[in-house]
């Protein structure tokens, strides 16, 4: 993800004696605005907002592409976190057995300089999703996996209702990448569509 710094954050980079902390909002159910619980390495609070201080290691994110290979590789994060009490139980607890979903759930990580209270002058240095999650009576690890937008794609993923092939089955539907006109093709008056010289699909 691109990083953009907030006005007041690329201020507090200027200054000397900076003190960084990594806030973490760990999202479930629908993901609204508030449907968040936040953790942190030190204890603080942001827009009214509580962040236990619970974070344990220094985790590390590492994204690297290679474009003449067309490989890429996508960071994953470890989180160790304390056992803390959570309302009444430990946080384990509320993350496996609570009433709100938290797995497969975004989860969001902020740079936050010099306690600044607002979220808006926090920089945003991460986007994964919660995937996997260990824990003992101390202690809690959660894997995040940063989030792609081909994630739970599959494709091709659309198919006829009919075929007309030999065995019955239903066709996939091509898929096009680029720019291209679409083509509306029926059973019983099929359209048929090539690609130009501009790449481009255009109707026969």
């Amino acid at each position: 993800m691109s990083l953009t710094l907030p006005t007041n954050y690329q201020n507090a980079c200027k200054l000397g004696n900076i003190k960084e902390n990594w806030i973490v909002r760990l999202y479930y159910g629908n993901e609204g605005a508030n449907d968040y619980i936040g953790i942190a390495l030190s204890d603080t609070t942001v827009e009214n907002v509580f962040y236990h201080g619970a974070i344990t290691n220094e985790p590390s994110i590492r994204t690297s592409v290679n474009v003449f290979e067309s490989k890429a590789s996508t960071s994953q994060i470890s989180l160790n976190i304390i056992n803390f009490t959570y309302q009444g139980s430990n946080f384990s607890e509320e993350l496996l057995y609570g009433t709100r979903s938290y797995i497969n759930r975004s989860v969001k990580i902020y740079s936050q300089l010099n306690g600044a209270s607002a979220i808006a002058d926090c920089l945003q240095i991460f986007e994964g999703r919660f995937v996997d999650i260990s824990h003992n009576n101390d202690s809690i690890t959660l894997s995040i996996v940063e989030q792609r937008p081909w994630d739970f794609i599959e494709i091709p993923n659309q198919r006829t209702v009919t075929s007309n092939n030999e065995l019955g089955i239903p066709s996939y539907f091509p898929v096009a990448y680029g720019d291209f006109q679409a083509n509306i093709s029926y059973q019983d008056n099929e359209a048929l569509c090539h690609a130009n010289l501009s790449g481009q699909v255009t109707n026969l």
